[in-house]
């Protein structure tokens, strides 16, 4: 067999994206007129990686310091390294390192000494460096630099602390802790007076409820406590960070006493970054063994129980197993699983608390198989991608006294919908095959193994396997481009979709997509590219009824259409903008048409409508007096009429039905007193009309 591994790499864009590499010259304190040594510290905590080649410029006060190597001593991290120097002017030198060095954990890198001039008062400089760079790497150096501080030449010990530590504990989620953890932090007290520091001790302060002290290493240069002239005293702690639910700062000081000398404290400010979700899983399947009574495995199909457990501190929103069953054909889903339920949901269902565990199970089943195979099960969480795998071992189970072949009348791999016999050979007692049939032949119409054991005269036999892969038949999906239903004289598109090697409509087009402007029941018969046929859903097209022709009315200046769910009004044949409703204001003649949507969304046209007069007079204006009396009357009743110029004139009574009572015509009057005879009326309201060429007024009149 074999076995692949894939990594992946990413390289930065830009130095933007590079990770920081700090360092820091330590604060140092010295009596004037001797060698003053400045540490040069790595404050990035490494785990086993390259520190590339490094350069860098120096610069220091020339009035008080001046340079004159640099050496990394017995126990420094770049222990027997040299460096180049290369002097540019007085307070200005270059600083090259000449090799590679792998370094594991953080401290002292290397040691700067500078002769110191004589001073009168307590005088500081801070040396600093430009232009750190690293000839190859993806990280971006930064040193950092404090205080040198030169006292009067005296007879006394002059005690200062330099102190190194991982700036910040970030979790690691492979290591399933922070990195580095445990980790170091150590302080050196360099005495460089010019009597010895007597009788030191160290004091540690630290957080009890954010780090544990597992071991500690305090060391002093001589014999006893005392720190000679020119040495230094060390003491380096070992701790172990608590898991925090949330980002904290934590300080862990050392402080060195001595009874000729004051107090000397150094403290590291440390960063715990939040500890989160922590998901870990296990597989859990029972002893596969043979049923040899029954020629079988049990438990067959068997259990599989993954396990998840969140050890971290913050609750795991619903999380998700997926199980995979690798490549081996033979392992498969047992009801009530199947490959559709590979991804589940644990139980109990929700957020995984902290400190809990929850569950998914599944059942799977395997065949005989005549020699022990080895299954690999791999479940995968779907929080951050955790994994774990577990093997389950199947026993062989070989005790067959004889072999047979099986046969299939047609190939064993063909088209979704269709089927194959498989055969055994006739003439044994019994059959039984891994479908659980029991005849001699069966119809296979499913992708998987096929494999069958028989009886004869008392003796076990077992056939080969066949493997069928059934090819899936393409169901393509009819898309619709148009409005159903269709209006008469408009047409839609059936798109049956891209991919399909032949397409057969049931208009016998052949097309990919097809024109209909008829009402009935669509579909297409496609061959997908695995020469599998496949059909379509029916889209079923109906004909709206033809939109009635709108009609066109005039009322003075005022045009309208009959009703519609839309309108849009043309005048020469161009549509005229904003004019959609059903009424049209005149303000010009011409020749007007109006397009309507009926509320089935189909469209017609009204005929022309010819307008060549506006400011038409209203029949108001004609009429100056158009009196009844009396009103209600019984009997006879007087109408007084009085118009603008002499013209004809109709008179109608109806009833509310409509129904026409009287009626009378005059001819060229202007004043008109008129009697009406209305004996023998019913009872009720009635409507006289005035009618002139122009138009008409309607008066309502009351019979008792």
């Amino acid at each position: 067999g074999s076995v692949a591994k894939t990594k992946t790499y990413r390289a930065p864009l830009d130095s933007t994206d590079y990770t920081t590499l700090s360092m820091n010259l330590a604060e140092t304190h010295a009596f004037s007129g001797a060698d003053v040594s400045v540490p040069l510290l790595l404050s990035t905590h490494l785990s086993g990686k390259t520190l590339h080649p490094m350069e860098f410029k120096l610069y220091y006060d020339s009035q008080y310091l001046t340079f004159k190597n640099i050496s990394a001593t017995t126990g420094s991290l770049l222990q027997g390294m040299t460096f180049e120097t290369i002097p540019v002017r007085p307070g200005e030198v270059l600083i090259r390192t000449t090799e590679s060095r792998v370094i594991t954990g953080s401290g002292l890198l290397a040691s700067l000494t500078f002769s110191a001039s004589v001073v009168t008062a307590v005088s500081c400089s801070t040396p600093y460096t430009e232009d750190v760079t690293l000839t190859a790497g993806c990280t971006r150096p930064e040193i950092s630099a404090e205080p040198v501080c030169l006292y009067p030449p005296d007879d006394a010990p002059l005690v200062f602390c330099s102190s190194s530590a991982p700036r910040e504990l970030r979790f690691d989620a492979g290591l399933q802790d922070y990195t580095p953890n445990p980790f170091q932090v150590c302080a050196e007290f360099t005495n460089n007076g010019t009597q010895d520091a007597l009788q030191g001790a160290f004091q540690l302060e630290y957080d009890t409820t954010l780090l544990e002290l597992l071991s500690q290493v305090e060391t002093f240069p001589g014999v006893g406590t005392d720190v000679a002239t020119g040495q230094k005293a060390t003491a380096c702690y070992t701790f172990r960070a608590r898991w925090q639910p949330k980002q904290a700062l934590t300080d862990i000081c050392m402080t060195a006493s001595f009874n000729n000398h004051a107090d000397v404290r150094c403290c590291e400010r440390i960063t715990l970054h939040t500890v989160g979700v922590v998901l870990n899983c296990s597989i859990d399947v029972p002893d596969i063994e043979i049923d040899w009574g029954s020629m079988t495995y049990t438990p067959m199909p068997f259990p599989v129980t993954v396990t998840v457990t969140n050890s971290g501190l913050l609750p795991a929103d619903n999380p998700l197993v997926t199980l995979n069953l690798g490549a081996q054909y033979t392992l498969e889903f047992s009801a009530p699983d199947s490959p559709a339920t590979a991804t589940k949901a644990l139980n109990p269902v929700g957020p995984l608390p902290p400190g809990s565990s929850a569950t998914a199970s599944y059942m799977l089943r395997h065949p005989l198989v005549d020699t022990t195979t080895r299954v690999e099960l791999e479940a995968v969480v779907s929080y951050r991608g955790e994994r774990c795998v577990q093997q389950v071992v199947i026993p062989g189970i070989d005790t067959t006294s004889f072999r047979f072949q099986l046969y299939a009348a047609k190939p064993l791999e063909f088209c979704e919908g269709l089927s194959v016999q498989i055969d055994a050979p006739g003439g044994y007692d019994s059959y039984l095959w891994n479908t659980g049939d029991t005849a001699r032949s069966i119809f296979a119409s499913k992708s998987g193994p096929y494999f069958c054991t028989a009886w004869y005269n008392g003796q076990f036999g077992r056939s080969d396997t066949l493997y069928v892969n059934v090819l899936p038949a393409p169901r393509p999906i009819i898309a619709v481009t148009g409005s159903i239903p269709l209006c008469p004289g408009d047409s839609l598109i059936l798109d049956a979709g891209p991919g399909y090697a032949i397409y057969f409509w049931n208009t016998r087009e052949t097309t990919q997509s097809i024109v209909v402007r008829d009402a009935g029941e669509y579909w297409v018969n496609v061959t997908g590219g695995n020469g599998c046929p496949g059909v379509s859903d029916t889209v079923t097209v109906s004909l709206s009824p033809i939109a009635e022709k709108p009609i066109i009315t005039r009322d003075l200046d005022l045009l309208s259409s009959t009703p519609a769910r839309t309108w849009q009004w043309y005048r020469n044949g161009q549509p005229l903008s904003g004019e959609t409703n059903r009424d049209l204001q005149l303000s010009q003649t011409g020749t007007y048409v109006v397009f309507i949507t009926d509320e089935n969304g189909c469209k017609a046209m009204s005929d022309p409508f010819d307008v060549s007069v506006l400011d038409i007079e209203s029949v108001e204006a004609a009429v100056r007096r158009f009196d009844l009396y009396p009103n209600p009357v019984d009997g006879k009743m007087s109408v007084d009429i009085d118009l603008d110029r002499p013209q004809g004139v109709v008179i109608m009574v109806t009833d509310m039905l409509g129904r026409i009572h009287a009626l009378q015509r005059f001819t060229d009057v202007t004043r008109l007193r008129r009697q009406l005879d209305l004996t023998g009326y019913a009872p009720g309201p009635y409507i006289v009309r005035l009618s002139l060429a122009r138009g008409s007024i309607s008066r309502l009149l009351t019979v008792q």
